[in-house]
């Protein structure tokens, strides 16, 4: 889901570039602006609840030991990505930010995917 908004956003973002930060808001909250464009308010907000799940399941399960690393990754990526999200709102989305907000975003799945691994081999050993 976080994906799915964060691509129509960016496509918003290309169709109707905005001229300033007042103006991008002013666009997402006008009724007759074009509907993909008042859908880009959804992945800034999706975004922050998923991080927000993601973060606190990994956090509490740092305590067991299990897939401490691969867990730290997924906190450290976590925070550079909501970084990089607002740099990205703050610039007017330049591509730069983009491909870096993007790169991050497959970074974190991968070491989430990590973490998931790591502690599903300790409990199959175990068992």
């Amino acid at each position: 889901l976080v994906a799915t908004t964060g691509a129509t956003t960016s496509l918003a973002d290309t169709l109707f570039e905005p001229e300033s930060l007042g103006h991008g808001l002013a666009q997402d909250l006008d009724a007759s602006s074009a509907l993909i464009v008042r859908l880009r308010v959804l992945h800034p907000l999706i975004a922050i609840v998923t991080g927000i799940v993601v973060a606190s399941y990994v956090w509490r399960r740092l305590d067991d030991g299990l897939g401490v690393r691969s867990g730290q990754v997924v906190l450290v990526l976590l925070a550079v990505q909501a970084g990089l999200g607002s740099l990205h709102i703050v610039l007017l989305t330049p591509l730069a930010t983009a491909l870096m907000h993007l790169a991050v975003a497959q970074s974190l799945w991968i070491a989430f995917a990590f973490f998931a691994f790591d502690r599903l081999e300790v409990r199959e050993a175990a068992a």
